[in-house]
């Protein structure tokens, strides 16, 4: 890895967020949705990244098998503010399943999510 930049996703988690109707913050015309986090594991057979957005208080996920092309898959609403944002892979989780953690600054609160499939 050299750092050379491989995708720009412009304004898409604005226009996803959008078309979720979870734009409720008087701020994010300043700031937008404001990425604090990023995880990127393995799920199944796909590479996935896990966006945290402070300002719609929820992760966007991709599916980045392609990193040049990578395909949204969904949103998930999470704690006030999630602020960090941690994978563990299945074969490392207590439960054989991959976990996404969500930790959130603003109510103090910490979510786990595991994935059906993708």
């Amino acid at each position: 890895m050299n750092g050379t930049q491989v995708f720009d996703s412009k304004n898409e988690l604005d226009i996803k967020v959008n078309e979720a109707k979870l734009y409720d913050d008087g701020r994010s015309d300043d700031k937008s949705v404001e990425p604090e986090g990023i995880a990127i594991g393995k799920v199944g057979k796909t590479n996935v990244a896990f966006v945290g957005m402070e300002r719609v208080d929820a992760v966007a996920m991709y599916d980045t098998n392609d990193p040049q092309n990578p395909k949204f898959l969904q949103i998930v609403k999470t704690g006030d503010a999630p602020e960090g944002v941690l994978f563990i892979p299945a074969k490392a989780s207590p439960t054989k399943k991959s976990l996404l953690i969500v930790s959130s600054e603003e109510d103090g609160v910490v979510k786990i999510y595991t994935p059906k499939t993708i």
